[in-house]
Order: structure tokens, then C-alpha cells, then sequence
């Protein structure tokens, strides 16, 4: 995996409903943009920053808390509930689910606390030093996580869902962020 390097994970300004007619696509896109963050988290909490930190900080604090919990959605209530419909038990989902919502559950207050230093951080209260603890807690079971979630669970859906499975995947996603069905 890349060191430490800023780079932003920015949003399009304004989400074409058709994106979702390829919702794994989609998906995958989510993965490597909170790789993305994991990187800019990393950078900004090294010793030697540079650029416009309280920036940085900004923008990476809004796409943990407007961004990140969309995708967390779009997994938990729309992709791993078709998924495991369509699984066989040589599969074994249900184990890779639960520890991955495991360590979603565990994680839940280290992102409390990142989200809270961020915030002093966008604010100028804070230096990246402060920082450090929670990104460093936070970066290597989060990249764990996505390394899953890009190396079995995207392959295993693309394997097990039927077109109908993702168009009704894609329609669920659009829905989510108040867009009409992709067509």
C-alpha cells in the first residue's frame, strides 16, 4: 500500500442517477475513495505536513460524516441483504459479515473521536500531532476492511447477482441519496 500521500477525495458535485445502472462499479469507486481519505488521514497526521491543514481537515471530515455512513448504508441494508439470498454455504458470508460489523461496531468510537479532532483541526484548536492517535488507530483495520470488501464480497456479488439483483441494487442506492432510478 502508498505511504502517506494528500490527495482529496472529492465528491461530484452533483451524482448522475445513471452511475447506479453499474452499482458494484459504484461501489468500487466508494472503496478506493475511502482509500483515498485513509491516505490524505495518514498524511495529514504525519509530522510533516504540509499545505492548508485546516483545509484538509474540512474536507476530510465531511466525507466521513456525510459520505462514509451512505456507503456504510448502501452495504449494510441494500448489498449484504440481496448478497446473502443469493450465496451457497461454501460461500461462508455469514462469518465475513459478522466480522466485518464487528469491526464497524468497534470502530464506531475511534471515528467519534477522529471526527472531534478533525473538527478542532478545521477549526485551528488542534495540531496534526493531535491527530495522530486516532488516524493511526483507525487506518489499518479500516484498509483491512476495504481490502475485504474489494477482494471477496464485490467479487462474490458480482458472481451470485442476477441483472435483476442489480438493477434493484442500483434503484435501492439511487433512492438513498433522493435520485430517481437509473434507466
Amino acid at each position: 500500500m502508498p505511504g502517506p500521500q494528500r490527495t482529496e477525495p472529492e465528491s461530484p458535485p452533483s451524482v448522475n442517477p445513471q452511475i447506479f445502472l453499474d452499482p458494484l462499479g459504484y461501489l468500487r469507486t466508494e472503496l478506493y475513495r475511502q482509500r483515498v481519505a485513509c491516505n490524505t488521514l495518514e498524511a495529514l497526521a504525519s509530522t510533516d505536513t504540509n499545505g492548508d491543514v485546516r483545509a484538509d481537515a474540512e474536507r476530510i471530515l465531511r466525507y466521513i460524516v456525510e459520505e462514509v455512513p451512505v456507503h456504510i448504508a448502501d452495504l449494510e441494508q441494500c448489498l449484504f441483504p440481496l448478497l446473502a439470498k443469493r450465496v451457497t454455504p461454501n460461500d461462508k458470508l455469514d462469518g465475513i459479515l459478522a466480522e466485518m460489523h464487528d469491526e464497524d461496531e468497534r470502530d464506531r468510537a475511534i471515528v467519534e473521536d477522529l471526527v472531534g479532532v478533525l473538527r478542532r483541526l478545521a477549526e485551528g484548536e488542534a495540531s496534526p500531532a493531535d491527530l495522530q492517535s486516532a488516524a493511526g488507530r483507525l487506518i489499518e483495520p479500516r484498509r483491512r476492511n476495504l481490502d475485504r470488501q474489494t477482494e471477496v464480497i464485490l467479487p462474490l456479488a458480482e458472481e451470485r447477482l442476477s441483472g435483476a439483483d442489480l438493477a434493484a441494487l442500483g434503484a435501492a442506492m439511487a433512492e438513498r441519496r433522493g435520485l430517481p432510478p437509473p434507466k
